[in-house]
């Protein structure tokens, strides 16, 4: 019984003694890479969308737009990161859409998601108080036929 516990008792001290480097490479945990079907799945809503717009839209037009469609492809943020990234990939696209992507993409990074990520390039103040509208003034939401 004392060889066996003078045993534990140098090996545990053998393993306690060990210097760990300050150098030591240590693992890095990487994150899985985003499903391949579900990137291909926003990239063609996305470019529908795109193909959709009119010459005269603004880039805030199909910047909300892009936003709209990715919040309702309900995928995860590394998944829309990919599309994003693959679209801005493109050299070919107008200006317009590339800083639409671009400002998608900040978006995501940030962790907003939807319309309401919008920056409308500056940020809200309370100075100007709230926006009380007439009746019949909303957006609607229904189909158009």
């Amino acid at each position: 019984m004392k060889k066996f516990s003078l045993t534990v008792a140098i090996l545990a001290f053998g393993a306690a003694a060990t210097p760990m480097s300050a150098n030591a490479v240590r693992p890095i945990a990487r994150m899985a890479e985003p499903d391949a079907l579900a990137v291909q799945s926003v990239i063609t809503a996305l470019r529908n969308v795109m193909s959709t717009q009119s010459a005269g839209a603004t880039s805030q037009d199909i910047e909300a737009a892009l936003a709209f469609t990715l919040d309702q492809q309900q995928q995860p943020s590394p998944v829309s990161l990919a599309a994003l990234n693959f679209l801005l990939g493109n050299p070919d696209y107008a200006y317009k859409v590339r800083a639409a992507l671009v400002n998608v993409r900040l978006s995501v990074r940030r962790g907003q998601r939807g319309t309401a990520a919008i920056a409308d390039g500056g940020d809200p103040t309370l100075i100007a108080g709230p926006i009380v509208t007439g009746g019949n003034a909303g957006a609607t939401y229904s189909p158009q036929n």
